[in-house]
């Protein structure tokens, strides 16, 4: 089942905090993004996950799905994913133009190479992601560093030069978020706090979708 009871799930929140153990370190930055985790997880303890199991019995109730309707389900929630996961990045096209490029093989008029592009890597790396998932039971920085390569595996020559993505490994250079006060960690601290990061998230063991 996808969620536990509330009461469950609250005991089993606090069971995984208190079994959470984090490298010592004596880096003020690394301690902070550590209690930053810790206090992340605490408050989960008080949110209420039980819609999430009502609606999971429903659908459990409709099940086996016939094939057809499950593959029309299968595909929009590949769109939706992809859509979603490159708007927030400040991608341009449309839930319906994305669905044109990945479906019809269409560019639309108007919009930048890029974004096309940067479409095609995204659904290549959510068709990895389902093959993977069940042999993959923890994530890892090189399963995610693999994951990042795919997304971006389409920009290459000029494209890579004008838009360096740092392909598959972390970045080199300071970056800034256009529009929010917020400024990045230091591209020095990114592989310490990626480790401590992946370490944390190994270690929860309660709901999938506070893992998530």
């Amino acid at each position: 089942k996808i969620c536990l009871s509330k009461t469950l799930f609250i005991q089993s929140a606090k069971d995984t905090i208190s079994a959470i153990t984090m490298p010592n370190s004596s880096k003020s930055y690394l301690q902070n993004f550590q209690q930053l985790l810790q206090t992340i997880l605490e408050s989960w303890q008080e949110v209420d996950l039980s819609v999430f199991e009502t609606q999971k019995k429903e659908l459990d109730k409709r099940r086996p799905f016939p094939k057809l309707s499950l593959k029309s389900l299968e595909e929009k929630l590949e769109i939706d994913e992809v859509h979603n996961s490159t708007a927030i990045e400040g991608n341009s096209l449309t839930l319906g133009e994305t669905a044109l490029v990945l479906q019809k093989g269409l560019t639309v008029n108007g919009k930048p190479l890029k974004d096309h592009l940067e479409v095609k890597g995204y659904d290549e790396a959510y068709k990895y992601i389902q093959t993977i998932y069940k042999k993959s039971a923890q994530p890892s920085e090189e399963l995610i560093k693999n994951i990042h390569r795919l997304i971006f595996r389409h920009f290459d020559n000029g494209l890579l030069k004008e838009y360096d993505y740092a392909i598959g490994f972390y970045r080199k250079i300071p970056v800034y978020i256009s529009g929010s006060e917020f400024v990045p960690p230091n591209y020095v601290k990114v592989p310490e706090l990626m480790n401590i990061f992946v370490k944390f998230l190994n270690k929860i063991k309660s709901n999938p979708i506070i893992k998530s």
